[in-house]
């Protein structure tokens, strides 16, 4: 059986820890390398009941070494931001969330409370994470998912500077420069 990996560097503050199945506990190893702690599963393959033992363990060795049960807060709400920019084969595979989202509900987080946060609508979509436009079905039902480029869920007074530019957008960029002349010929 081929053996596979996957490493999560950080754990959501709402996820909740919980027995896990012996198989998988024993896969768990926290690493000594890095200054903070990275939780390690090896998985026999990609499917949803590996992912699952798997996160169960991650999740309860993260919360051994804090020493802390994590449970919903006052809020009782929990996103989980997605990757799915690099399109199919790249994004956040959907067993690992689908197993994150089952381990939140055991405990305790209601379903109508989880949401997935996602940066593109096109990728969320090729991803499978947004319902198809021929069949309007989806891996994750009624799981509400937000698309940050819809800029409909921002708090207009929180500011954020970020070094790295935005994505190039021709219309932006001739909105942005249309007060300076172009220089570069010169």
């Amino acid at each position: 059986m081929i053996k596979r990996q996957f490493v999560l560097f950080a754990l959501a503050a709402a996820l909740v820890a919980a027995a896990p199945g012996a198989r998988a506990q024993d896969a768990v190893v926290a690493s000594k390398t890095p200054k903070e702690p990275v939780w390690e599963a090896h998985l026999p393959s990609f499917n949803e009941p590996d992912y699952d033992r798997a996160v169960e363990a991650l999740i309860s060795s993260f919360e051994r070494a804090n020493h802390y049960r994590l449970v919903p807060g006052p809020k009782k709400k929990v996103g989980l931001k997605v990757y799915t920019d690099s399109g199919p084969g790249m994004a956040t595979p959907i067993p690992l969330v689908k197993a994150v989202i089952a381990a939140l509900e055991r405990r305790g987080f209601e379903h109508k409370n989880i949401f997935l946060v996602g940066l593109n609508q096109l990728r969320l979509r090729m991803t499978r994470y947004l319902p198809s436009l021929v069949t309007g079905q989806t891996p994750f039902g009624d799981t509400p998912i937000f698309v940050l480029e819809s800029n409909r869920f921002y708090d207009p007074v929180w500011f954020y500077d970020s070094p790295l530019p935005e994505r190039f957008d021709p219309i932006m960029a001739a909105q942005q420069t249309k007060d300076f002349t172009n220089s570069s010929s010169k």
